[in-house]
C-alpha cells in the first residue's frame, strides 16, 4: 500500500485534523500527518499531550479498511510494534504497557491514540502517535506521570524526521501483515514486549487481579479475586 506523507509546521492535533479531512485522501493509500507543533494535542481520555515545537514525533496513520474483516482494536498495537521496533533500533530497551503505550525504565516515551471512523462496512483508522524525541527533563516533569525522552535515555539530540521515518518504515510491513494475515503472525512479538509477566497483580480500570495472558486478538487477560476469568480489549493499566 502507498504512503502520502503530509507535514505541518503547526495543527491543532494531526489526529483532530485527520479526522477532519480523511474525506480528501486516497482511500487506497495510507496518509501520513506529521507536524512540528501541536496546539491542542491530546492522548487517551481526552487527556492533553504536551507538544512542544521541534522536539517530538506528532504523527497519525489514516487509511481504510473493511470493519467486517479487520479486528480493528488490534491496530494501535500494531504500531506499538513498531515503536518498540523502532528504539530497540536504537539500542534502547523498550517494552510495551498494555494495551499500546511505549516504555523505558516505566517512565512513558510514547503513546498511541486510535479513533474510527465507520461508514456502511468501511472503517476509517486514525492512528495517531506521540513519541518523546528531544524534549528534556525540566518539560517531561511537567506531563504528570513518569515521561522520558530519547535525549534523556541516551544523552543525545535526534532528528524528528529520521527517528519518523524508521517508525514508518517499522510500521508499513507489520501493517501489511496484520491486513493479510491478521495479529497471530504478530502475537509473539508482542507478547514478549509486554511490562507484566504472567502472575503480577495489575489493576485495569477499577479492577484488579492476576495477570494471566495476552490473548491471540491481544486482549488482556486477568483472573479476579474471585476465580472469576475477564478478557479486557481497551482500558486503562495502572502501574504500581
Amino acid at each position: 500500500m502507498k504512503i502520502n506523507c503530509l507535514y505541518f509546521n503547526t495543527l491543532d492535533s494531526t489526529n483532530s485534523w485527520s479526522k477532519k479531512n480523511y474525506k480528501n485522501f486516497d482511500p487506497t493509500c495510507i496518509t501520513l500527518v506529521f507536524a512540528d507543533h501541536q496546539t491542542m494535542g491530546r492522548g487517551q481520555y481526552q487527556r492533553r499531550w504536551l507538544s512542544p515545537a521541534g522536539q517530538n514525533i506528532y504523527a497519525t496513520f489514516t487509511f481504510f479498511v473493511d470493519s467486517r474483516q479487520t479486528f480493528v482494536a488490534n491496530i494501535p498495537q500494531v504500531l506499538a510494534l513498531a515503536a518498540l521496533k523502532t528504539l530497540k533500533e536504537l539500542h534502547l530497551q523498550p517494552c510495551l504497557k498494555w494495551p499500546n503505550d511505549i516504555l523505558i525504565n516505566k517512565k512513558k516515551i510514547a503513546g498511541i491514540l486510535c479513533e474510527t471512523i465507520t461508514d456502511n462496512y468501511q472503517s476509517v483508522i486514525v492512528t495517531g502517535i506521540g513519541m518523546n524525541v528531544n524534549m528534556p527533563l525540566e518539560i517531561t516533569s511537567q506531563i504528570g506521570q513518569p515521561a522520558t525522552s530519547l535525549f534523556i535515555e541516551t544523552e543525545q539530540t535526534f532528528k524528528t524526521s529520521q527517528i519518523l521515518g524508521l517508525l514508518k518504515n517499522n510500521f508499513m510491513p507489520l501493517l501489511h501483515l496484520f491486513l493479510e494475515k491478521g495479529f497471530q503472525p504478530l502475537l509473539e512479538d508482542f507478547k514478549q514486549g509486554i511490562l507484566h509477566q504472567p502472575g503480577d497483580v495489575i489493576r485495569i480500570n477499577k479492577h484488579e487481579g492476576t495477570f494471566e495472558e495476552i490473548d491471540e486478538q491481544g486482549a488482556l487477560v486477568l483472573r479476579l479475586p474471585n476465580g472469576r476469568i475477564q478478557k479486557f480489549y481497551a482500558g486503562e493499566l495502572l502501574l504500581p
